[in-house]
């Protein structure tokens, strides 16, 4: 199949290709028109710089039913001769048997204070689509024992020096294989979340998690975790921690500990920073009153400290200097039950106060309904449940909530969001699979438990999938689409495929299918990599140790669905040392890292293996040796072939680096091999287990934002979720604009103008580091273009007039 490629320029409608059968997927790079600077009116009123248009790269299905496709490029912002804002760029809009819509880029400010206009905000870059490639990395000792996965960017294809990381994920690595506790720092920046999961050894340990919540208008673009705190380690406690609050500033932290029956207090060193040192200040047993106690709550004044069991069970205690546990006092435990008075014969589970005491929020199990009952009391009596009144309920459908919201939340006041969690059984072969959980966190946005009526429905959930818990992950790759993770571990003996949101995202993940442990077990010894094929319902499986064995499967459930796995045929190969350690293919060809890395007489060698699986594999007599002279081995876990066969690369984890062979004749070794160079990789490695290479595509990957002024703050960079935004320039004094999007990163700068004129758009470097736009012109006509940099489309802005945005432009590639 051959590669279509389309570049539109203008505004057209163009019949659909005969190809375009509805469902096709069709990669599309491009972005709209930029918008212009804004017109300064003098030295000491400068404007800000106009921003990039929206950058977009991404698959796009075809509709059914349409014959034509429709393009719409709007037209850039225009330049204006006096003193003002400039001109939005036009929209982007695809129509028809497509749809997409980018969003042209700000105009850039008018003149203001002496301090000068804020520059315009934009949404991407308009350089020109450059070849590139997609790299994954699976890597299984992270300082803090997780399975993490390195999504890399390599802006020249096949050179790993030119690699930058765009994604970083611990989704598969299980950052928690059940959650006991959550809450939103009280500046709303921050979400924590403890709970446990097991170790390397296999012990259980409890972790808690800080996730920025930052521009996060729906949780589905919640990150990875910024921050892991193993409190084990933090507190010198082997303790089960069940759950935790944290002090309005963020400077102190109170973690319950089920096993020690104990309450401690720990002032951080930096606010709000769980990675830094705890240093205990308090502790108080609670053991006699709440035994294994999970939710810890303080009052609003500091004075209450409010802890309770998993059941209905609690304690409140005063504390004599308020914000501290030391010296705590008994005020009353409770030991009985509340009888609900919603749900007859049923007790309130999970009962919880706000921090004022002024209200007690509980759930009920209406079984008969298959829904639980949020009940919410006001009380006459502060912190006193025997004054309760009920004020209001409503209800969660038990199939949204899989157990007890206020099991896992804490309901901090009586309006707000609202956070909990929930830990379901992933999907396998024939239903859930027994042994492995998804960890699902949620929100329930500006919830008000006084006045909500309506039952709670999965259109008010916001949701992320946000770990699941795996053990010995060592083979990942994309599918020729990027949209699509196949992984294998090698302890649980199950195929794992994620469903990606975005091409390349390995932290946006939006579904996990798991294989049944029927499928594999007893059949697959050590298996290293996985070699999807073109119909991504069937691929290779490689292992072994001294004997090679190269298996064929099949989903039998259709593409990229491990529910259901077959095996279709198999072949052996004997002849190699005790670690066949990486695999790759090309064109029937396969090639195997293998060695002894304890026995310096077998050096570690890249074999080339041929012949068909099902029948006779040959191990071909050229070789490569990756040693160094000889003394010390380099084990390669992990091995890709470029989309020519002219070049191998082999990672290697014990120098964290890359090592490019080139071919003499592609996809062999026999005409011999050359070492090109060895990359260090951006990111250490210490355990890594795969390498992946995507195929290359024409894409630049990159938004940059809009100019700043020449005193005030630059405009801000946004992008689609399968662009990269970068933010908008800096003005002369003060900071540049904000990155907004799910897959933003660093920003770069808009140089100041000359005369008081505004810079240009904000500038990227092509190896993703911070760059600095072009000084505006006097005369508003220079853009943002930076030497060695991405250039913005925004236009820089001049002493009485500004220059226009640059243009939009949409490109289509498909298989045909």
């Amino acid at each position: 199949m051959a590669i279509k490629t389309l570049t539109i320029t203008a505004s057209s409608s163009i019949p659909i290709p005969v190809s375009w059968v509805p469902g096709k997927p069709i990669h599309v790079t491009g972005w709209a028109a930029g918008g212009s600077g804004g017109g300064a009116g003098g030295t000491l009123s400068p404007a800000g710089g106009g921003g990039g248009g929206e950058y977009f790269e991404g698959v796009v299905p075809v509709i059914g039913g349409e014959d034509n496709l429709i393009i719409t490029i709007g037209d850039p912002g225009e330049a204006t001769s006096v003193a003002g804002a400039g001109n939005k760029g036009g929209d982007l809009v695809l129509s028809g048997a497509l749809a997409l819509t980018l969003e042209g880029g700000g105009a850039g400010a008018g003149p203001g204070t002496p301090d000068g206009g804020a520059g315009g905000n934009g949404g991407g870059s308009a350089d020109e689509p450059q070849p590139a490639q997609h790299a994954l990395i699976l890597d299984t000792l992270d300082p803090d024992r997780l399975t993490v996965i390195h999504a890399l960017r390599l802006e020249k294809p096949d050179d790993f020096s030119t690699a930058t990381e765009v994604a970083y994920s611990g989704i598969l690595g299980g950052w928690l294989a059940s959650v006991t506790h959550l809450r939103a720092s009280a500046d709303g920046n921050w979400l924590y979340v403890l709970g446990n999961r097991s170790d390397s050894t296999g012990a259980s340990r409890s972790h808690l998690l800080r996730f920025s919540l930052v521009g996060i208008t729906d949780l589905k673009d919640l990150g990875a975790p910024d921050q892991i705190a193993d409190v084990s380690v933090k507190s010198t406690l082997s303790s089960f921690a069940g759950g935790f609050d944290i002090s309005s500033d963020g400077t102190r932290l109170w973690v319950s500990f089920d096993n020690t029956d104990a309450i401690r207090e720990y002032d951080l060193s930096s606010p709000w920073d769980i990675g830094g040192v705890w240093t205990l200040s308090a502790s108080i047993g609670i053991g006699a009153h709440v035994p294994q106690p999970r939710h810890v709550t303080l009052s609003s004044d500091g004075g209450v400290l409010f802890v309770a069991d998993t059941s209905a069970r609690f304690a409140l205690y005063d504390l004599p200097t308020p914000g501290t546990v030391s010296g705590a006092t008994l005020r009353r435990d409770f030991n009985n039950t509340l009888i609900s008075q919603v749900v007859s014969g049923r007790n309130l589970g999970f009962p919880q106060f706000t921090r004022d005491g002024q209200y007690l929020i509980g759930s009920t199990s209406d079984s008969d309904n298959e829904q639980i009952v949020i009940e919410v009391y006001s009380l006459s009596i502060p912190w006193d449940e025997t004054t309760r009144i009920l004020v209001n309920s409503f209800t969660v459908p038990a199939s949204v909530t899989v157990g007890h919201p206020g099991s896992f939340g804490s309901p901090e006041n009586l309006t707000g969001d609202f956070y909990f969690a929930i830990n379901p059984h992933v999907s396998g072969g024939t239903g859930v699979d027994p042994d492995i959980t998804n960890l699902e966190l949620m929100r329930l946005p500006a919830l008000d438990f006084s006045t909500r009526l309506d039952p709670i429905q999965e259109p008010d959930l916001q949701r992320v999938l946000a770990g699941v818990p795996f053990s010995k992950l060592v083979a990942a790759k994309y599918t020729p689409d990027g949209r699509h993770i196949w992984l294998y571990d090698d302890q649980r003996d199950r195929l794992i495929i994620v469903a990606l949101s975005a091409p390349y995202r390995p932290d946006m993940v939006t579904s996990v299918t798991v294989s049944d442990a029927e499928d594999f077990s007893s059949v697959v010894s050590n298996l290293r990599e996985i070699i999807i094929k073109d119909d991504e319902a069937s691929a290779f499986l490689v292992g072994g140790t001294s004997t090679l064995q190269i298996h064929e499967i099949q989903l039998l459930n259709g593409a990229n669905d491990a529910s259901r796995v077959t095996f279709v045929r198999e072949s052996t190969l004997s002849g190699f040392s005790n670690s066949i350690s990486a695999a790759a293919w090309f064109n029937g060809r396969f090639f195997i890292a293998d060695g002894d890395t304890t026995n310096v007489t077998w050096p570690q060698q890249i074999r080339e293996v041929t012949g068909e699986v099902g029948g006779i594999l040959v191990r071909e007599s050229a070789f490569i040796v990756v040693d160094n002279e000889s003394t010390e081995n380099f084990p390669v876990t992990g091995l890709a072939m470029s989309d020519d066969g002219l070049f191998l690369h082999a990672l290697l984890p014990s120098s964290n680096s890359v090592r490019t062979y080139r071919l003499i004749e592609a996809g062999t070794l026999q005409a011999g091999s050359t070492l090109i160079r060895e990359s260090t990789l951006p990111e250490t490695l210490l355990g890594a287990t795969s390498l992946d290479l995507s195929a290359v595509i024409a894409s630049s990957g990159v938004a940059a934002g809009g100019g700043g002024g020449a005193g005030a703050r630059g405009g801000d960079g946004i992008s689609s979720p399968s662009g990269f935004s970068r933010a908008g320039g800096r003005g002369k004094q003060h900071a540049g604009g904000d990155a907004r999007g799910p897959n933003s990163l660093q920003a770069g700068h808009g140089g100041s103008g000359r005369c008081g004129a505004a810079g240009g758009g904000g500038a990227i470097t092509a190896n993703g580091t911070i760059g600095r736009g072009q000084d505006g012109g006097s005369d508003g006509s220079a853009t943002g273009a930076s030497e060695n940099a991405l250039r913005g489309g925004g236009s820089g802005a001049g002493l009485t007039g500004s220059g226009s945005g640059g243009p939009g432009q949409i490109t289509l590639l498909w298989e045909e």
